[in-house]
C-alpha cells in the first residue's frame, strides 16, 4: 500500500481506497488501470478472431492466444464480439483503479463469446 495526496483536501489516502476518507472524494477516477484481455488457445475457426471495442471504436483483434492491454484512467466499459459467432458480444467493465484481467472465450452452445475477469493470466 502506498499513500496519495487527495486532490480535493490534500490530506494523505490509501492508493487502495475507492474514496477520500477525509472529505469522500472520488479516487476511482484519479488513479490510472489497466485492462488486460487474452484469448484462450481454443481453435476458433480459419477466419475467426474476437473484436475489443470501446464506445463502439474498435481497439483490436485477437486471435488465439493473444493479449491486448489498455491503460485507463476513468471507469470503462469494453465490448467483446467473435467475428463468426451470434449476438450483440459480452460488455464488461475495467475500472480504473485496478488492473482488470479478463479471459475470452467461446460458448460452447451459441457460437457465441464469453469473457470472465480472473485473478491472473497465465503464459500458456
Amino acid at each position: 500500500m502506498a499513500l496519495i495526496t487527495c486532490p480535493d483536501c490534500q490530506n494523505e489516502v490509501s492508493d487502495k481506497a475507492p474514496a477520500c476518507v477525509h472529505c469522500g472524494n472520488p479516487l476511482t477516477q484519479n488513479v490510472q488501470g489497466v485492462a488486460i484481455f487474452k484469448s484462450t488457445r481454443e481453435f476458433m475457426g480459419i477466419g475467426g478472431y474476437y473484436k475489443i471495442y470501446e464506445n463502439g471504436l474498435e481497439l483490436a483483434k485477437l486471435k488465439e492466444g493473444e493479449l491486448f492491454e489498455k491503460q485507463i484512467d476513468k471507469d470503462t466499459e469494453f465490448t467483446v464480439k467473435y467475428t463468426g459467432g451470434f449476438g450483440k458480444g459480452k460488455t464488461v467493465t475495467a475500472y480504473a483503479n485496478q488492473i482488470n484481467r479478463f479471459v475470452i472465450g467461446m460458448t460452447r452452445l451459441s457460437g457465441g463469446v464469453n469473457v470472465s475477469k480472473v485473478d491472473s493470466i497465465t503464459s500458456e
